[in-house]
């Protein structure tokens, strides 16, 4: 090839151009390069150009992008070493390269996409390929770390416009950003490795550090191909120790496993029992649920709620326990747990084998050894681990004889806490989440922003009165209202809606008003083996029951809850309860054929006053947009 530049492109030929006249050229400042810090510049390297060659080799191509990740810099105290490099992509993206377990954290909401190599984050093992992968990482929680597994890998984060960024009042206004940094238009922000914790600087963030828990990952992610051995875990422990982030990262390791095995006797994904009603990991509070994952999870509760369809992940049945502690309604309560681990055998059997994770509930550890050997033969598990480092803990109590007597593995970790929120705040967030949900016909999700009470959102109406009256009962709990003030318990409040098997002779019990007087058919109801609570009718036609307990409907096997519902209005003309379920609206109106339904209020008040924060805040914010838009209607009137 001739030097002149008869040959060359236009590009080569400029590049030689500037290459002549560099003595006479000044360099490019590169701000908030590794001299002007103090630290060791990144050495040059064969093959690879870095990112201050690549600023003075396209100076001349266009204006250069100011690094806006370098204040995130200063504050992390990150030493970025010549085998670590951070590079600005157009202005809301970064490709980052990292050496073999090197690691940087992300703050915020970004889109990941493995290029080059293989990386670990959430548990999960991503290979270089044209996927991405949605990050949530707030300052709630601790900051999910990207290592790199391979000698070099090379990903890129892109920013979003995640619509779960539009939530009203969701918390802090900094949840996906650092305080006291500047607002960009990336979604994210990267914080770095290996920088000091100061315990007396609050402004420090927590980092997940999954290192101690490597061996117990890979010891119950690698399995064969056969049945027997397919994992079947345990998760124990107390709150905020670390048991909820590592469900996350067993989940993420075990579908990632799969995904590189292609294993083909087996189901993909993985089957989660969930009995902890207080802090549930996919459904909504008040909820232990039955589910089949198949995606990775990459951020915390409340950014992943799931529907009840579809092929991909999804909630297969869940119980409502609300508010309710087990020890007013053991029976019942173990009942629904009895029943969702007979259904994780029917949908083995069915849908073929898959790895079990059972998330044991707090109580459990009060529970009579008999029951637990009950528990244990039905979950048949191959590992119980314990968040407690002490063997003797009172969580690990009802099964430390059984895992002995069946040389079951017990795997202790020590609690690290990994929220910075309270328990209300935590609930605040999924309840906003589980509301205002959308499933788009990809089957991924979506979020709302509108608050639930100015309309808009997708609504279902229940008939409660009438010979084809969809509203079996209502059942309100925890304020002793009386049958007159039920209509002012019901409007604006939170429902569950639970489902229950009907015969045509069962609808005949209650299908006309009975002016107060009580609904019951002893005789029907002992043939059908249960008692049926007592039902009276309010002054609106509303079948009111008088008993709190709604374990007297059906047996746990012939009812499921079919979601949350907010009580948006009463339609006394057409004899409707009118709600918006969320994510659920559509499962309510596909599912009610041949059945009805319970419709169960936690912690009712005869004045409906009662609101949790979440609803206060929703109520306010829909005040305020209504006033808005009636401003708005009356400057166009005029």
């Amino acid at each position: 090839m001739t030097t002149d530049g008869a040959r060359l492109s236009a590009v080569a030929r400029r590049r030689l151009r500037d290459a002549k006249s560099a003595s006479t050229t000044p360099p490019v400042a590169v701000s908030g390069s590794s001299s002007e810090k103090g630290l060791t510049p990144p050495a040059s390297t064969s093959g690879r150009t870095t990112p201050k060659r690549k600023a003075e080799e396209l100076a001349d191509d266009g204006p250069r992008i100011e690094n806006q990740f370098t204040p995130l810099v200063d504050v992390a105290a990150v030493n970025f070493s010549s085998t670590r490099e951070v590079e600005q992509v157009g202005e809301a993206s970064v490709r980052i390269r990292l050496s073999k377990s090197q690691k940087c954290f992300v703050l915020g909401i970004g889109d990941l996409w493995v290029k080059d190599g293989s990386l670990s984050v959430y548990g999960a093992t991503v290979h270089a390929s044209t996927r991405t992968y949605r990050i949530y990482s707030p300052i709630t929680h601790a900051l999910v770390s990207i290592e790199a597994l391979t000698k070099t890998c090379e990903f890129e984060l892109n920013s979003v416009h995640d619509t779960l960024l539009d939530l009203p009042e969701l918390g802090s206004r900094n949840l996906w950003a650092p305080p006291d940094v500047e607002p960009s238009r990336a979604s994210f922000h990267i914080l770095g490795h290996s920088f000091s914790h100061d315990p007396r600087n609050p402004g420090r963030f927590k980092e997940l550090n999954i290192d101690p828990w490597k061996s117990t990952l890979l010891q119950l992610s690698e399995f064969r191909s056969t049945a027997k051995s397919l994992p079947r875990v345990l998760l124990c422990g107390k709150r905020n120790s670390g048991l909820s982030t590592f469900t996350r990262c067993l989940v993420n390791r075990i579908i990632t496993t799969q995904s590189a095995k292609g294993e083909k006797n087996q189901a993909p994904g993985v089957t989660v029992v969930d009995l902890d009603s207080r802090a549930p990991e996919f459904a909504a509070p008040g909820m232990i649920s039955l589910v089949h994952v198949s995606e990775t999870i990459l951020g915390p509760p409340f950014t992943h709620p799931l529907p009840a369809r579809g092929s991909g992940s999804r909630i297969l049945k869940q119980h409502f326990v609300g508010e309710v502690e087990p020890s007013e309604m053991i029976q019942w309560h173990m009942k629904q747990v009895t029943n969702l681990l007979d259904l994780e055998h029917l949908h083995r059997n069915e849908a073929g084998e898959s790895p079990l994770i059972v998330i044991a509930p707090k109580w459990w550890q009060d529970i009579d050894p008999d029951v637990a050997a009950r528990l244990w033969t039905q979950m048949s598990p191959t590992a119980v681990v314990c968040f407690d480092s002490s063997p003797q803990s009172t969580y690990l109590h009802p099964w430390i004889a059984l895992a002995s007597s069946t040389a079951t593995t017990a795997v202790f970790i020590s609690p690290q806490p990994l929220e910075g929120l309270s328990a209300l705040r935590e609930h605040n967030l999924r309840m906003q989440s589980y509301f205002h949900a959308v499933e788009l016909p990809n089957q991924t999700l979506t979020w709302n922003s509108r608050p639930v009470l100015c309309g808009g959102q997708a609504e279902v109406a229940l008939s409660y009165a009438g010979r084809n009256a969809q509203i079996r009962a209502v059942v309100l709990q925890g304020g002793h209202v009386a049958v007159e003030d039920t209509y002012d318990a019901l409007e604006g409040s939170l429902a569950a809606v639970m489902a229950v098997n009907v015969t045509d002779g069962d609808r005949d019990l209650d299908g006309a008003p009975s002016d107060g007087k009580a609904i019951v058919n002893d005789d029907l109801a002992a043939r059908q083996g249960r008692y049926l609570p007592e039902i009276v009718r309010t002054e609106e036609d509303i079948p009111r029951a008088t008993s709190e307990q709604v374990n007297g409907y059906a047996a746990a096997a012939e009812t499921r809850c079919l979601g949350l519902g907010f009580i948006t209005r009463i339609d006394l003309f057409r004899d409707q309860i009118v709600m918006s379920a969320g994510l659920w609206t559509g499962v309510l109106e596909s599912q009610m054929q041949g059945q009805q339904v319970v419709v169960v209020v936690p912690k009712a008040t005869p004045d409906g006053r009662y609101k949790t924060e979440w609803m206060k805040r929703e109520m306010s914010f829909a005040s305020r947009t209504l006033g808005e838009a009636t401003v708005v209607e009356d400057s166009q009137g005029e």
